[in-house]
């Protein structure tokens, strides 16, 4: 093109070049043309801490408590003074489970010359008491009452919840995998970590106060959410494999060569790559990613002016009994127009009379009828608050 072109052709540079802008890198001439380079030692931002703040701040008190993102179990700590705050996605919320968790925490403070010396909770953490008092620096238990809780570790978890919301709708995904709902939370983490925090120390961060490690740039070059077309080792080297995947940012790794963690479109697994180009996201990906959440609860509310839309996605039909009564029984308490889509993820499924805008109430499940393939389909019901009876 920069020769003359093709003759008979009237696309020019300057096409080519908005086109690059508007669509990005052409990903077929990124599969086949990518060269794998060897990942570089990034320089570290290792903080000198003062042997004399750790020494004033030595003695801590550590709250505990579990918390819930989308059905996934969350261990959390924070301490006072420092306010350095962890977080481990638990398998199951057995006593081995939170015991191995809280353990790893508390060599993580003893290791940096921390004592913790009060260990905070609800009931629930109760079990734990006999293993806890047998640690090192013999900690005094302070279980919370039946129906109270532990102040400081909840206002906390109130606090990673609205950035981790704030996160999830930055993504232009109706619908993310499980594994994302988790690296979401620990990228979260990771930055609040990052600044000082209110009430603790003014000139360091809590994560250079625990970790020693001060947050990077390099932490921020690459967004969470983003679509990439990441390298890939192919061996042999002669064969006509893609040299790159599509994949999706999950945050930093924390590994000295500036690798990320991506989500892999094509297994959805979490996968560690320091070579990436950056790509407009397609709808093409959008969906892949809305597939691969499929087994993610999901109930979106949207609002644009005065008209709302609700969309639940519902697995079994007792399920969508269940919420035609619960919706029987609640009203509408927003002055505006409600639409709501039921998704049926099921072979059979059931949908809604044509003419569905009763007067005084919502329909019975009696007057659902029942119908068969296609497997998905979107059951609409627009219904206006004002007409129901509060």
């Amino acid at each position: 093109m920069a020769v003359g072109g093709v003759p008979g052709s009237e696309v020019t540079i300057d096409d080519v070049k908005a086109a690059e802008v508007i669509w990005g890198r052409s990903v077929i001439k990124l599969k086949g043309n990518t060269v794998r380079r060897e990942g570089k030692r990034k320089k570290q931002s290792i903080v000198a801490v003062p042997s004399e703040l750790i020494k004033i701040h030595q003695d801590v008190e550590l709250a505990i408590d579990c918390f819930f993102v989308n059905r996934h179990v969350f261990f959390t700590t924070v301490s006072t003074k420092v306010c350095f705050t962890t977080v481990t996605h638990l398998a199951n919320r057995t006593k081995e489970a939170i015991w191995a968790a809280l353990l790893a925490t508390y060599k993580m403070y003893l290791l940096r010359g921390f004592r913790i010396v009060v260990i905070k909770g609800d009931q629930e953490f109760a079990a734990i008491s006999d293993l806890a008092v047998a640690l090192p620096t013999k900690p005094s238990l302070d279980w919370a009452a039946a129906s109270q809780h532990c102040g400081l570790v909840e206002r906390n978890i109130r606090f990673l919840k609205e950035k981790t919301r704030s996160l999830r709708h930055s993504l232009p995904f109706e619908r993310v995998p499980g594994i994302m709902v988790v690296r979401m939370v620990l990228h979260i983490v990771k930055f609040v970590n990052g600044f000082p925090r209110k009430g603790g120390i003014k000139h360091f961060s809590p994560g250079e106060i625990v970790t020693g490690r001060r947050l990077h740039a390099d932490d921020l070059c690459l967004g969470f959410g983003i679509y990439c077309q990441v390298a890939e080792n192919v061996e042999p080297r002669n064969s006509l494999a893609p040299r790159t995947r599509g994949a999706i940012s999950l945050g930093s790794s924390g590994n000295l060569s500036g690798g990320q963690v991506f989500l892999a479109l094509d297994t959805g697994h979490t996968i560690v790559r320091h070579q990436w180009v950056v790509l407009p996201m397609p709808p093409a990906v959008i969906a892949r990613v809305n597939l691969l959440g499929k087994a993610e609860p999901f109930s979106l509310l949207s609002l644009t002016g005065m008209a709302a839309r609700l969309v639940i996605i519902l697995r079994t039909q007792s399920s969508l009994k269940r919420t035609m009564l619960l919706l029987q029984k609640t009203s509408l308490k927003m002055k505006t127009s409600v639409k709501m889509s039921f998704l049926l993820l099921e072979s059979q499924e059931w949908t809604i009379p044509p003419a569905m805008e009763p007067p005084g109430k919502l329909p019975s499940p009696q007057e659902w009828r029942w119908r068969t393939p296609p497997k998905q389909q979107h059951l609409n019901l627009k219904m206006d608050s004002d007409r129901y009876p509060k």
